[in-house]
């Protein structure tokens, strides 16, 4: 389900956690593990947003790329 500027759940767990990404382990781990159930249940990487953005391409963390590159 995409929100009124068609962002996707999905889009915004690869958002950087904490400003600058500075968010404590505890909560990039929790990040990683939203990240991978919502991998898990099949949601597509590839979607777009409403700017034609895909999910990989919103991830600025090179361990968030890394994730969503492991499925």
């Amino acid at each position: 389900m995409k929100n009124i500027n068609g962002t996707t759940p999905l889009h915004l767990a690869v958002q950087n956690t904490g400003r600058g990404g500075s968010g404590t382990d505890e909560a990039k781990a929790a990040q990683g593990q939203i990240i991978r159930e919502f991998l898990s249940s099949g949601i597509n990487p590839n979607l777009r947003d409403g700017q034609g953005k895909s999910v990989l391409d919103c991830a600025r963390s090179d361990w968030i790329k890394q994730v969503l590159l492991e499925k």
